[in-house]
């Protein structure tokens, strides 16, 4: 071996690797490629899978957390995505809750702020307080904005439309509400004539109980009762019975509580039980205007209006006037096709034909002369003003006639008449009720 072989194999047998191993440049560069790439791709994947275990979700979350989100999103799509969100969000307390958020501002604003006074105080201010409250309601409607207005109702339509919200959850959240709200706060209960209660005024049809009830809010014995109130003007209602030509603010109180227009499609179109009833008187004397539109249900579909009209009135075997009063307005015969018209035209006339009750009858010529524009049956509209005053009059004047005949006895005897002064004494017996 010569000296270059021998040091070729010294060399070969001190080399850490075999000469086959030895990666050349282009070898290496490929190398350190395909390993960066496989390191890129194996980091790309594992933040995807850490993040889809560890990534928080709405359903995990406890349910008092959920609830607050619920309650400050309130967005009424959020319990419907999911079939264990809505059962997390059913609870019926945290469905008074959403009820109460979304009724606050009516309720905030209708109910007074003032510190509950004493009697005499009370009598006092009572005045001042009502056109303070006036003034105060109708400053803050000018500040609203439209939009916010219909963003407001269309979430109280959305509740008011849930299967669960019947009149015993409306009254309990209405009363959850005023103990946590409205605690210390005067509320002064008016007559339903839209004034400050007066015995004297307009209330020989109410109940004796209404009257109690009145009084012991007036005196400052009873607090806020969602219920207590509610029944009591319903009971006031129910007692009430006028047809709509006579319709005032008799079947209505003065709280205005929902923003219009929020109610549902099938309380306009019936059939109501009694449930259903309560719930349109509750929708009913929340609002102010009961004299052009109780409901401010405004412009509504035609299928809307004539399912309404048959089921309250032409279809109805019994004509309830609570319903009717509730419903009955200038935007139920608005924009009606003429042979729908024509149709429950001939139907009612047809019923007045039968007879019936005086109320009924009432009723039902009310309507004729609403949808009779042409005035085609003018025999079947309701009578005037004139001839109601006549009736008054001609059941007067037999009255009027034994009055004359102990005026020309006092001539010969006149120590007797004294004796005629216990003849008003039936006045003060027909006020006793109202006390």
């Amino acid at each position: 071996m010569c000296h270059c072989q021998a040091r070729k194999a010294v060399q070969e047998k001190n080399s850490p690797l075999p000469p086959q191993m030895d990666p050349t440049p282009i070898q290496g560069r490929e190398t350190l490629k395909q390993s960066l790439s496989d390191t890129l791709h194996s980091s790309a994947l594992v933040p995807s899978r850490c993040s889809s275990c560890s990534r928080p979700s709405l359903q995990n979350l406890p349910v008092e957390l959920l609830e607050k989100i619920f309650l400050y999103s309130m967005n009424l799509a959020l319990p419907r995505s999911n079939l264990l969100l809505g059962a997390k969000l059913s609870a019926r307390v945290t469905r008074r809750r959403v009820f109460m958020a979304a009724f606050h501002e009516n309720w905030d604003w209708n109910l007074s702020k003032g510190e509950v006074e004493s009697d005499s105080e009370s009598e006092k201010s009572s005045e001042l307080k009502e056109e303070a409250s006036i003034r105060v309601k109708w400053e803050k409607s000018s500040e609203l904005d439209v939009e916010e207005l219909k963003k407001e109702a269309s979430l109280q339509y959305a509740l008011l439309s849930m299967p669960w919200v019947n009149i015993d959850f409306i009254l309990d959240a209405e009363q959850a509400w005023a103990d946590k709200y409205a605690r210390g706060r005067s509320f002064q209960r008016h007559n339903n004539w839209g004034g400050t209660f007066s015995p004297e005024e307009h209330a020989s049809c109410a109940p004796k109980s209404y009257h109690e009830h009145i009084c012991r809010h007036s005196s400052g014995e009873l607090k806020f009762d969602a219920r207590a109130c509610f029944e009591a003007d319903y009971e006031r209602a129910l007692a009430h019975r006028i047809s709509p030509g006579s319709f005032s603010v008799g079947t209505v109180s003065e709280m205005p509580e929902l923003t219009p227009p929020v109610v549902p499609v099938h309380l306009i179109t019936g059939p109501w039980d009694e449930e259903q009833k309560r719930r349109l008187f509750w929708l009913a004397r929340a609002n102010l205007d009961q004299f052009s539109d109780p409901l401010y249900l405004g412009s509504r579909p035609v299928e809307v209006k004539l399912a309404c009209l048959d089921a309250a009135v032409i279809s109805a075997d019994n004509l309830d006037p609570l319903i009717v009063n509730c419903l009955m307005g200038p935007w139920l015969f608005e924009d009606l096709p003429q042979d729908a018209e024509h149709e429950r035209l001939v139907k009612l006339c047809n019923r007045i034909d039968r007879g019936g009750e005086v109320v009924d009858m009432d009723i039902l010529r009310f309507v004729v002369t609403q949808l009779d524009r042409d005035c085609r049956f003018l025999e079947y509209h309701c009578s005037s003003e004139t001839e109601y005053d006549t009736e008054y009059e001609s059941e007067d004047e037999p009255e009027d006639e034994p009055e004359d005949e102990p005026e020309d006895e006092p001539e010969d005897e006149p120590e007797d008449e004294p004796e005629d002064e216990p003849e008003d004494e039936p006045e003060d017996i027909q006020w006793e009720p109202v006390r």
